[in-house]
């Protein structure tokens, strides 16, 4: 699957990761994997690495429908978090600037577009080099 998980418990965060082309069906199917996790919990940031991205779904009815799926869990219990799309390349900022704007109707989540791991983590509030040896570990 192009789209995978690991959910850093310590780090309060969810790493993303995109390989190849992003497809909505396997994006779906990946997230409710993740909902479904004992360690999902309400409030969890995310981090999208989209740096492994060759092409995506420009479905963006569809797109929308998946991210009210997303709010309902991300939302719970008045969380707020924050969703940073890792995007270094200009295919991902495309896809980025696309799944921002999928967001506008949920005020409470805030998208955030970097470029790199170390602008990702500072605004995380995470050590890259804790990052890197927890996904090493997770």
């Amino acid at each position: 699957m192009p789209v995978s998980f690991r959910i850093l418990k310590s780090h309060k965060l969810v790493y993303v990761r995109y390989e190849g082309h992003a497809n909505i069906d396997e994006t779906i199917a990946s997230f409710e994997q993740y909902a479904s996790h004992p360690d999902c919990e309400p409030g969890q940031n995310q981090l999208i690495d989209l740096s492994g991205l060759t092409g995506y779904d420009k479905d963006f009815a569809r797109m929308m429908e998946t991210q009210a799926q997303k709010a309902d869990v991300f939302l719970a219990e008045g969380a707020q978090p924050m969703v940073v799309y890792l995007s270094p390349t200009k295919i991902s900022q495309k896809m980025s600037a696309m799944i921002v704007k999928s967001w506008e109707p949920f005020v409470a989540i805030i998208p955030i577009i970097v470029q790199s791991v170390s602008e990702a983590c500072d605004i995380l509030g995470v050590h890259s080099v804790d990052l890197k040896e927890a996904l090493k570990v997770a």
